[in-house]
């Protein structure tokens, strides 16, 4: 695909972020299971579902604006997915997991929430208003799971550490 308009940054960026919450989605059920506590695996499951709901919707914008559903290979999800895979390779305790799965997911929810955010605000610019509003209802789901992580970072992850230490 030629790279030529603002509208041609977009589809690729929309295509990106679709392949981005399908290997979330593919990857959710494994963090779970990984979870030693329970509020981070409630949180893994919960966000499973959203995912699928993103996906639908990433799917429904595609489809108003004439745009080709397809998966573009999302380098930002693969690098995040394999700096999990080469962490577990170092064997981590059940706390140190969870630890690593808090800021894991953190990271994770925040490359969303920018690729969100610029999606966004090119579809507005273009006048996709449509778009614009699919796109923001999964933003919203992003920026609360950010913000239940961060509660669970301070809450968990802290108690954690001082247990560690």
């Amino acid at each position: 695909m030629s790279m030529d308009t603002p509208r041609d940054l977009f589809e690729h960026e929309l295509q990106d972020l679709y392949d981005a919450e399908h290997r979330l989605l593919e990857v959710l059920p494994t963090l779970a299971q990984e979870a030693g506590d329970e509020k981070l695996r409630r949180g893994f499951e919960r966000h499973a579902e959203q995912t699928q709901e993103h996906i639908q919707r990433i799917e429904e914008c595609c489809q108003a604006l004439g745009i080709e559903t397809k998966r573009e290979p999302c380098a930002g999800m693969i690098g995040l997915l394999k700096e999990h895979d080469q962490f577990l390779k170092e064997q981590p305790s059940e706390e140190v997991l969870t630890l690593f799965l808090i800021g894991a997911a953190q990271k994770t929810e925040h490359y969303e929430i920018v690729s969100y955010k610029g999606l966004i605000d090119m579809a507005r610019a273009m006048g996709e208003k449509d778009a614009a509003t699919l796109l923001a209802q999964n933003l919203k789901d992003e920026e609360t799971m950010a913000a239940e992580l961060e509660k669970l970072e301070r809450s968990s992850g802290k108690s954690l550490v001082k247990a560690g230490s």
